[in-house]
């Protein structure tokens, strides 16, 4: 699996990228997995890439990991300076994802609770 696909750069060295990372083994207050909470709620399971061997385009196998829920994909846009490097992009995904994991510990946290009528 690619972490990092490069979709696009401007003149100032940013970049658009398509992040990928595996589904954290996490379980909200009402006992949920973040798998099911995101893919019952849509914010998982989807990609905004084609499968194929073009430039920007991911494995069938990479492909159907997304969709299962197993690996998650996020879209930043990053900005790396006058001479990016490999290291220096990654540092960036890896920040992103650790705000990404941060918020969806907040947004999935009592997702799925029910309350009975009384």
């Amino acid at each position: 699996m690619s972490k990092i696909h490069v979709l696009e750069s401007d003149k100032n060295v940013s970049y658009n990228i398509a992040i990928h990372f595996p589904i954290p083994a996490w379980t909200n207050v009402v006992g949920y997995s973040w798998k099911e909470c995101g893919l019952a709620s849509g914010i998982i399971g989807s990609t905004i890439l084609d499968v194929g061997t073009a430039p920007s385009n991911i494995t069938q196998e990479e492909h159907d990991a997304i969709i299962a829920g197993d690996v998650i994909e996020i879209v930043r846009f990053a900005t790396v300076g006058i001479s990016p490097t490999n290291d220096s992009v990654e540092k960036l995904a890896d920040i992103f994802i650790n705000e990404y994991k941060d918020v969806m510990k907040i947004v999935f946290k009592y997702f799925g609770y029910t309350i009975e009528a009384s």
